[in-house]
């Protein structure tokens, strides 16, 4: 089979539903950095893709399982090498450390020993934080919660990536945690997001790494501003929610429109202390 016959191909990609700003679901719909970047390497490739949103823990079992060609958000160990063909990386995240104030002082690593440290379940990293038999570590699966337990001294400390754990941060108003710092594993460095392709898919590998070799920087750039720094009110024009003309029709027949949403769904929709709406979507309107 030929690349120019792969590029007829349509494509199922698993993508993260709840990892903000790089893919996250609004209103029923994923967006985010991630899903705009896999917009481009369409136009590139041609090919159609198909995206499948989930969680962490069932989008690696349906591309372990096969039930989809290739996975985003995947960052590369000699594990996965089993089973996955690895692109470049499309982002790299710095790996960090986050702590209660006046909890304790981080100086590296060794302050983690003896410590309950919280990480995501079945992240890359967790292997060689176990090279450290006397850290707890406690798996959880999402941040959102990571952090609210460690808020909840639940926990001492959690390592994450830092666009996320902010996020997390700044969305929950957890004003007791602090970034503490780098972790300083040697293994572990800025968290690589990349796209994991099946083994026997290894033209469709081979299309989108080329496709990656080809954006323009000027449209990478584009979409770092628009998603990686943007404010709530930059995302309000990039999340449009419906059709405007059937919402200005229908307020101008009833006078408003009445908005219904998840009160526990974070980091989307959730009552935040003061029983007030909040979340991704409360900032849109």
């Amino acid at each position: 089979m030929s690349l120019h016959s792969v590029s007829d191909e349509t494509v199922s990609i698993a993508v993260l539903n709840n990892f903000p700003p790089f893919s996250f679901s609004v209103r029923g719909k994923v967006v985010g950095f991630t899903i705009d970047y896999l917009d481009l390497l369409s136009r590139e490739t041609g090919m159609t893709i198909t995206l499948v949103p989930g969680k962490w823990e069932e989008n690696l079992s349906k591309f372990k399982n096969g039930d989809v060609d290739a996975i985003t958000a995947i960052s590369h160990t000699l594990e996965r090498e089993s089973y996955a063909r690895f692109t470049t990386p499309y982002y790299l995240i710095p790996t960090v450390v986050y702590i209660r104030e006046n909890s304790f002082d981080y100086h590296g690593v060794k302050s983690l020993q003896g410590r309950r440290v919280g990480i995501e379940s079945d992240i890359y990293y967790k292997q060689y934080l176990e090279l450290y038999p006397d850290i707890q570590i406690v798996e959880v699966d999402d941040t959102s919660d990571l952090m609210k337990k460690l808020s909840f001294r639940e926990i001492d400390a959690v390592v994450s990536n830092i666009n996320i754990g902010n996020f997390m941060i700044k969305q929950h108003v957890l004003e007791n945690i602090e970034l503490a710092g780098k972790i300083d594993i040697p293994e572990i460095e800025d968290e690589d997001l990349r796209i994991g392709v099946r083994k026997e898919k290894k033209q469709v590998h081979a299309l989108l790494q080329d496709a990656m070799n080809r954006i323009p920087f000027s449209e990478y750039s584009q979409l770092q501003d628009r998603w990686i720094g943007a404010t709530p009110e930059d995302m309000q024009e990039t999340l449009m929610i419906g059709d405007r003309e059937f919402i200005t029709a229908h307020v101008q027949k009833y006078g408003g429109v009445r908005l219904g949403f998840h009160k526990n769904w974070y980091p989307v929709d959730f009552m935040d202390k003061d029983n007030r709406h909040a979340g991704i979507s409360a900032q849109l309107f």
